[in-house]
């Protein structure tokens, strides 16, 4: 069974995903809230293996401690948002954690029965990544439907936001992108009707 379920923290609307291979489980960007996430892996007996960020502000990462602890699993995120995890200045953290990260290899790698690719998307934060699974982007704040992430924060870039919009514009294919706030979409309908990105799309 391949499924992704997505939980919505109303605290600040952001989007945790959990990612289901069989029995093993990844968890994407954990929120403040985490009650129905963890009734979910009990009732489905899942094995969540890894706890995966897609950059390092605290509301994507806040549930972090508390799920690391429950599932006694490694968390990962980019080398350049490292530093975010030690600096509640640029990732605006109420608590940081206290358990150090893996760092994500470059580009694609495996953890347990999943094989993921990470597309680097600094602009947002530095370390900003897409986490892409099959034709699913996790896009974390660098882009939403119909929208992008902000570049006006402690460490972000509008000129490496453009650059990322760039690259991603080139991308051939159609994937399903699950951003890190509001509704899901796809890359096609982001390049027709994302005015940030369609600037890019020949």
């Amino acid at each position: 069974m391949k499924e992704i379920k997505t939980f919505v923290d109303q605290k600040m609307l952001n989007n945790t995903y959990v990612l289901v291979n069989d029995k093993e489980a990844l968890i994407i960007d954990p929120s403040f809230s985490s009650e129905k996430l963890e009734d979910y892996i009990i009732e489905n007996d899942l094995d969540v293996i890894a706890i995966l960020l897609t950059h390092g502000h605290y509301d994507h990462f806040a549930g972090l401690e508390v799920l690391g602890n429950t599932y006694n699993c490694p968390y990962y995120i980019s080398e350049e948002d490292e530093d975010f995890l030690y600096d509640k200045s640029k990732s605006y953290a109420v608590k940081l954690p206290k358990q150090k990260p893996e760092l994500y290899p470059n580009n694609v790698f495996i953890i347990g029965n999943f094989e993921l690719k990470t597309i680097k998307t600094p602009g947002h934060t530095p370390g900003s990544v897409i986490i892409v699974w099959h034709n699913n982007m996790f896009t974390g704040d660098f882009i939403f439907a119909k929208d992008i992430g902000r570049t006006d924060l402690k460490g972000s870039n509008p000129r490496a936001m453009e650059n990322s919009l760039r690259e991603l514009a080139k991308i051939e294919g159609d994937y399903n992108i699950y951003p890190g706030h509001e509704e899901s979409s796809t890359l096609a309908e982001e390049k027709k009707y994302n005015s940030y990105l369609n600037l890019y799309v020949k």
